[in-house]
């Protein structure tokens, strides 16, 4: 308790004295407005109302929207719904009246945020201007924040789940302590590759159809799952007898062969294997980003098992599962976290990269790299170079400024 207290002493004074620095501040800010533009966008961008009335009924469209993606709701209102018509009245739009998809005829062929602009009142005007096909920037850039949240988020976690198996459990127990029975490590060798297996095939499920939300958080759960399992298996399987596994050694084998060739190729080449999704995406940056993690817990695990607690614990005869899940794992969970922080910022750069390229993601899928790619039709729209590259530019800075404040905070205890 008193070591759980005196960590939390040493966080809240290193924050304390980050909050003091400007640039921490407002890069804080900055990611915090993309993950609420990410959770909510739908309430604040969307060509649906809020609230209508449709013959004395209440109605919420964008709720019912929602609902309706997830799978679990049938929509009174669809896309050919005419919002003019005599029975709908009291109609509340969100801020910005259009979605990353609504094509605007009237605005179409790139009309700039200071161009004269044919909208019904000054709620309905493009504030950032519209691409060659009508469709607001403003818009784009609030669907692109959730694209780039969800795959940066999603990946860097998976990437930080490959670094706890591969390089904590290595860093920790070494060539000779982790010991297993023969059915044990059979078992546990199948279930990694199922786990990898069922990630790989999930991405061909959810491709066609990402309206719901188990086949949406399939890819992420399944494989969790599936070591959870291995875990258990593994356990009931320890009256055998018992050889040594020399986990580190396999494990700078596998670190080696992702760190020998260039992370821009594995990305490329992964891409071409998996479907285009979000989901792709997702696991290409976790797999691009895991060895790094993984090599760098192996180094504070190596460090962390010196420590006179964890040589106590051993000396009580505690198993040394025990002591890896409730001693030695929280206290590299800091330094692990700070780390996927920074590699944040590589992820979203990753996504815009692909984006760009026309890679990893389905071609109706609104992102901050396709919306530079369109840029590239007309020189002369400044505004879908501008704007994008300024989204890019802030959440990678934030990400890593913050990220390296607190790893150098980390290395100074």
């Amino acid at each position: 308790m008193a070591g759980q207290n005196k960590k939390s002493v040493f966080w809240r004074k290193i924050l304390r004295r980050l909050h003091r620095r400007g640039i921490f501040r407002w890069a804080r800010a900055w990611l915090w407005m993309v993950l609420f533009l990410a959770v909510l966008g739908d309430f604040i961008a969307n060509e649906l109302p809020l609230f209508c009335r449709y013959h004395g009924k209440i109605h919420f469209p964008v709720i019912e929207q929602i609902l309706s993606n997830a799978g679990i709701y049938q929509p009174f209102f669809n896309a050919t719904t005419d919002w003019s018509a005599p029975g709908i009245t009291a109609k509340i739009y969100p801020p910005i009246p259009y979605s990353a998809h609504t094509i605007d005829i009237h605005n179409a062929n790139f009309r700039s945020p200071f161009d004269r602009q044919e909208v019904p009142s000054v709620h309905f005007r493009h504030w950032l201007g519209t691409d060659k096909t009508g469709r607001d920037v403003l818009a784009g850039l609030i669907a692109g924040a959730r694209v780039s949240a969800w795959v940066s988020i999603a990946g860097m976690s998976l990437a930080l789940l490959f670094g706890l198996l591969v390089g904590g459990t290595a860093g920790y127990f070494g060539d000779r302590d982790y010991k297993t029975s023969r059915p044990g490590l059979v078992a546990g060798l199948l279930g990694i590759s199922a786990a990898a297996w069922s990630a790989y095939a999930a991405s061909y499920y959810v491709a066609p159809d990402r309206s719901s939300i188990a086949q949406f958080t399939l890819p992420i759960v399944l494989p969790v799952v599936i070591l959870i399992a291995t875990y258990y298996v593994i356990q009931s399987l320890r009256r055998y007898p018992k050889v040594s596994v020399p986990l580190d050694a396999w494990s700078l084998r596998i670190i080696e062969i992702f760190t020998t060739v260039p992370a821009l190729l594995w990305v490329l080449v992964l891409s071409a294997i998996l479907p285009p999704s979000v989901h792709s995406v997702a696991l290409i940056i976790g797999l691009a980003s895991g060895p790094g993690i993984a090599r760098y817990l192996r180094s504070e695990m190596i460090k962390i098992r010196q420590r006179e607690y964890i040589r106590v614990a051993k000396m009580e005869n505690i198993p040394d599962r025990i002591i890896f899940l409730r001693y030695a794992l929280p206290m590299a969970a800091g330094p692990a976290m700070i780390v996927t922080m920074t590699g944040l910022g590589r992820a979203v750069l990753t996504e815009a990269t692909l984006s760009f390229l026309g890679l990893g993601l389905p071609p109706d899928t609104v992102t901050w790299g396709k919306m530079l790619t369109a840029a590239r039709l007309d020189t002369h729209a400044w505004w879908l170079a501008l704007f994008p590259g300024a989204a890019i530019f802030l959440t990678i800075f934030s990400a890593n400024y913050i990220g390296g404040l607190l790893l150098d905070a980390i290395r100074a205890r």
